[in-house]
């Protein structure tokens, strides 16, 4: 055994010397599996910061934008729910009007993910639409959905969705989740 025999020399040993034995390294953990169809990037909740989609107006395809604060929540089950209580007015202007739309409800929906595609099906629709031109109400009721596949790109802060056919984007955050 070593001992020091110079208390001002911070070379020395100042008691016994041991051999130091090494401390277990941690096991990692082991990442999930999911089931065929389930991208884990899309997994959680997103919140859309906009959404374009096409409407018709007196026979014309006119531009919608708007929707911010609805909400995506996807789950390992390959359903996500669409949650449009805070949804933001989706506006177009059209031969000098002003027409906003707006839903409210639910809808929860299958879907499959692709590589970088989504098919959808429909699983539950409890939300309504409210079409307004310059403030006045032209309709409301039932909202009914077109469901067609979409491509989407994701990280772990951005998702971004466009519907297969063109008839929609939406831009999102994530908001909670994995």
């Amino acid at each position: 055994m070593l001992y020091a025999t110079d208390p001002h020399d911070p070379g020395a040993a100042t008691g016994p010397t041991a051999s130091a034995s090494p401390s277990p390294s941690p096991t990692p953990s082991p990442s999930p599996t999911y089931p065929p169809g389930i991208d884990p990037c899309l997994l959680g909740t997103w919140r859309v910061t906009m959404n374009t989609a096409y409407g018709l107006i007196d026979g014309d395809s006119i531009q919608y934008a708007g929707g911010a604060d609805t909400t995506f929540t996807y789950k390992t089950d390959n359903t996500y729910t669409a949650n449009y209580a805070k949804m933001k007015p989706r506006i177009a202007k059209h031969r000098g009007n002003t027409y906003t739309y707006v839903m409210r409800g639910t809808v929860t929906l299958r879907y499959h993910a692709d590589g970088d595609t989504n098919v959808l099906s429909m699983v539950r629709n409890n939300s309504t639409n409210e079409l307004r031109r310059n403030g006045a109400v032209v309709s409301r009721g039932p909202t009914s959905f077109l469901l067609e596949s979409q491509q989407y790109r994701c990280t772990s802060e951005r998702l971004l969705l466009s519907s297969s056919q063109g008839n929609y984007t939406i831009d999102a955050v994530k908001i909670s989740g994995p």
